[in-house]
């Protein structure tokens, strides 16, 4: 094993949890390793301290304060889901309704195609090619030339 592998398997020499070789190995480098010797030092400091807490005695009513405490937090947090829920549900009544009526308005209404040169200069076209192009019926070989004599 390498420095690096001590060092990740520090936590589980301490745990007792290597096998008798790799911890007879880890043990011997923290004897020569100052700096792995420290890590180890740390990690038993970190265990005494979590030992030390877990032996901490709680007040007497430290549990029934806790869950009178969770309680009132909770029923705080319930007070407005009646209010919210009806909230949301005339939210979304009010979006169907104006979806609705667009959807209603623009379905019967016809809309005149937009050319590239109207939509650009912001005016109707009054050229012989706009008057053909959107009046809406077919388009003969005499419009044609006619819009095209009327380009020059």
């Amino acid at each position: 094993m390498n420095h690096q592998d001590i060092q990740r398997r520090l936590s589980e020499y301490l745990d007792e949890e290597l096998s008798a070789v790799d911890h007879q190995i880890v043990k011997e480098h923290v004897a020569a390793c100052g700096e792995c010797a420290d890590i180890l030092a740390q990690f038993q400091r970190i265990r005494a301290g979590i030992q030390a807490g877990a032996q901490a005695e709680l007040p007497h009513a430290f549990s029934s304060r806790a869950l009178r405490a969770a309680r009132l937090q909770m029923e705080k947090a319930s007070r407005w889901t009646p209010v919210e829920f009806t909230a949301r549900r005339a939210v979304l009544a009010l979006f169907l309704v104006v979806l609705l009526l667009v959807g209603l308005t623009s379905f019967g209404v016809q809309q005149e195609g937009v050319s590239v040169e109207r939509y650009l200069s912001g005016e109707m076209s009054d050229s012989a090619e706009s008057r053909i192009l959107f009046n809406g019926a077919d388009i003969s070989k005499e419009d044609v030339l006619l819009a095209a004599l009327s380009k020059r």
